[in-house]
C-alpha cells in the first residue's frame, strides 16, 4: 500500500524531481484539520510528533486521515530511536522529517534504521505500510525502500559544519533547513539575522552540490517567496494551529 498523493508518483519521486510542493505542519490531533488541508489542495502535511501531542495512536489516526484526504503524510519524529522511526513507517508514513541530524554518521545511521535492504529496519507486513498482510514480503520491502522519503533537518551548529556530508549521504532524499533552532544555536534572536541567513545559504549550497532538494518552513507569503527564490523546492506553510489563531485574531480585530 502506498500513501495517496495528488500525483500518480510517490512523494519521494516528486521530491527527488525537485517538484514544487506545499504542505503544512499539523499540530492538532483528530484528523479533521488534515481533511480540511487536503480539501483546499495541499500536497502533504507534516504530523508533528516532536513538538505536538502525538503518541502512536494519534499518529495512526492522522495518517489514516491523510489517506482519506489524498495527502502525503510525513511524520516529524521525536527522535532517532528505533521505536519512533519504525513506528511511523509501520503506520504508513510517506516520509520522515528527522530532527537534529548533526553529522554524516547520524545521517548514515538514520538511513540504515529506515531501510530493509542493507539496513536494519525490523520487518512486519501486518501493518498499514504492509497492506495488513495483503502484499508479499518482497513487494513490501521493495515499496518501502523505494518510496519512503527521508528528510534530514539541519538545525544544529555541528550539523551546519557537516551539512555538505549530510546532504551527500546516500539515502537522504532531502534536507530541511531548521531556521528556528539554528537561530538558537547561533545565539541570535531573529530568523533575519545575518548568521541565520548565512547558514541558510550554506545549506542551500550543500543541497545543490549534492543534487538534493532543500525544504524550509515559511510563516507567510513573503517568507515563502524569499525561500523559493533562494532554492527551496518544498515549503511547509505555517501550521493548522497558527492558521486557526491568525483567523481568530483577524475576526476579533474586525
Amino acid at each position: 500500500m502506498t500513501t495517496p498523493t495528488r500525483s500518480s508518483q510517490s512523494l519521494r519521486q516528486r521530491l527527488c524531481e525537485h517538484e514544487p510542493l506545499r504542505g503544512s505542519f499539523v499540530k492538532l490531533t483528530g484528523g479533521h484539520s488534515i481533511e480540511m488541508l487536503g480539501a483546499v489542495g495541499f500536497d502533504f502535511v507534516v504530523i508533528d510528533a516532536e513538538h505536538g501531542p502525538y503518541g502512536r495512536e494519534a499518529t495512526d489516526l492522522s495518517l489514516m486521515a491523510c489517506r482519506a484526504a489524498g495527502l502525503a503524510g510525513i511524520v516529524r519524529v521525536a527522535d532517532h530511536s528505533r521505536s519512533s522511526l519504525e513506528g511511523a513507517l509501520d503506520l504508513g508514513a510517506a516520509g520522515l522529517l528527522v530532527p537534529h541530524v548533526d553529522s554524516a554518521r547520524a545521517a548514515e545511521q538514520l538511513v540504515k534504521s529506515c531501510r530493509y535492504q542493507g539496513g536494519r529496519r525490523g520487518f512486519s507486513a501486518a501493518t498499514r505500510a504492509g497492506g495488513y498482510g495483503t502484499v508479499t514480503r518482497a513487494d513490501h520491502i521493495l515499496r518501502s525502500d523505494s518510496e519512503v522519503a527521508l528528510i534530514a533537518i539541519i538545525e544544529d551548529a555541528s550539523g551546519l559544519e557537516e551539512c555538505d556530508a549530510i546532504a551527500a549521504t546516500n539515502g537522504i532524499n532531502a534536507v530541511f533547513i531548521g531556521r528556528g533552532d539554528l537561530a538558537v544555536a547561533l545565539g541570535v534572536d531573529s530568523l533575519d539575522a545575518p548568521e541565520v541567513q548565512n547558514a541558510c545559504r550554506r545549506i542551500f549550497e550543500a543541497a545543490r552540490a549534492a543534487s538534493k532538494p532543500a525544504w524550509a518552513m515559511a510563516s507567510n507569503p513573503q517568507e515563502a517567496k524569499l525561500l523559493r527564490d533562494a532554492g527551496a523546492s518544498g515549503l511547509i506553510l505555517a501550521s493548522d494551529a497558527s492558521m486557526l489563531i491568525d483567523g481568530a485574531r483577524r475576526l476579533l480585530a474586525a
